[in-house]
């Protein structure tokens, strides 16, 4: 059974508030990643590198808005729950990672459409610390 670091609903604030400012500012080229409390924490399986033009990294995120409100409340995401989603270039957060672990804000909306297709807002790898 595949498990997934999700957030509770306060997210980082509970473990360390004194971040709260730096999540609160956190931006990619797309935009401001919003706060951590939406950000997803992945281990190191969960996230790799790829060399394709637009995307240098693929990230396992669940498959749909309702699997992520499900793993969000605890529930173990089954094979077949999570799929493999290329981060655009644009979503990389370039600045020092406070937090130290690999995070990443998907949406599962285009535009004003609510979606099932998972997108990547913001992508910070753990490794650029």
């Amino acid at each position: 059974m595949l498990t997934m670091n999700l957030p509770s609903s306060n997210g980082h604030v509970a473990m360390h508030p004194e971040l709260n400012p730096w999540f609160a500012k956190l931006r990619s080229k797309s935009g401001p990643c919003c706060d951590g409390s939406d950000a997803l924490h992945l281990r190191d399986v969960e996230w790799t590198t790829q060399n394709k033009k637009e995307s240098h990294y693929r990230v396992m995120v669940p498959k749909t808005a309702d699997l992520y409100r499900s793993a969000s409340n605890g529930q173990d995401m089954k094979k077949g729950d999570t799929e493999w989603v290329d981060v655009p270039d644009d979503a990389l957060v370039t600045e020092p990672n406070l937090d130290h672990s690999t995070l990443v804000w998907v949406w599962y909306s285009s535009g004003f459409q609510m979606t099932d297709q998972p997108h990547i807002r913001c992508f910070m790898p753990g490794a650029l610390t």
